[in-house]
């Protein structure tokens, strides 16, 4: 289970609209679920995108709010509660109801990948090509990429501990494609991080 996060951070797909990696680049996870959304023709593929989006909009949003808190939860095991956010400094009172509010959010955005994910027909193919080091979760909520925030450097802080990769620009690229199977797996992993929701 510790790997299948990197592997699910990687679930995007080449859209017809817009390259994905400047989609989420330049707009974050947000951004592309508003302007996949907003398309009317979309493929099988851009469909994909938007189911893979949606999940890790919702991850993004779990970070966000714990370190809205400085809910660091420093060596809990557990899937999205485990993973790296920095100390904020200005951070927010800890509320009884965080970490409910924070599974409920979670449970919601699971659904709303199976939603769009439904949609692809069965039977298609789904070609997906992804350069790993474009992506990012705007943990602080500055609408900036920081140090930290690079969807490599969150799974290799889950997978590895502390490795130091360097800025966003330094990353080299690291370009992954996937297949239709892949569709199954995301759709499978909504529902494990569902679990772990309820």
């Amino acid at each position: 289970m510790r790997f299948a996060l990197p592997f699910a951070l990687a679930l995007l797909a080449t859209t017809a609209q817009a390259d994905p990696n400047s989609l989420v680049a330049e707009n974050g996870f947000a951004g592309a679920i508003e302007q996949l959304s907003a398309s009317t023709d979309k493929t099988p593929s851009d469909q994909f995108a938007l189911g893979a989006m949606h999940f890790l909009r919702g991850i993004e949003k779990t970070l966000q709010v714990r370190w809205d808190h400085n809910a660091t939860f420093k060596d809990l095991d557990l899937p999205v509660l485990r993973l790296p956010i920095s100390e904020n400094p200005d951070a927010k009172p800890f509320r009884a109801d965080l970490i409910t509010g924070l599974f409920t959010g979670i449970l919601e955005d699971m659904a709303a990948s199976r939603a769009a994910l439904s949609v692809v027909p069965k039977g298609s193919d789904v070609a997906l090509d992804l350069n790993l080091a474009d992506l990012w979760f705007d943990i602080n909520m500055n609408d900036t990429r920081d140090l930290g925030e690079g969807v490599l450097e969150v799974g290799a802080v889950t997978l590895m501990g502390q490795p130091n990769l360097g800025d966003a620009e330094g990353l080299p690229p690291m370009d992954v494609r996937f297949d239709t199977a892949d569709l199954a797996w995301l759709t499978a992993y909504t529902h494990l991080i569902s679990a772990a929701g309820e």
